[in-house]
């Protein structure tokens, strides 16, 4: 599951914990910005997740 946070003030983004069960911070790969994600296949996010230590099924 990929999911997006958004934030009012820098501050809040800073100081956010990410809930239990997050593999990774992907804000700054751009493996997976909007664009180039829904034009993926899926070897390319093999690629993307392998970084990250996940396997696809």
């Amino acid at each position: 599951m990929l999911a997006e946070a958004e934030f009012d003030t820098a501050e809040d983004a800073e100081t956010f914990v990410p809930p239990p069960g997050c593999v990774a911070e992907l804000t700054d790969d751009r493996h997976f910005t909007g664009g180039r994600l829904v034009r993926t296949d899926r070897e390319e996010l093999r690629d993307g997740l392998a970084g990250y230590g996940v396997a696809l099924p």
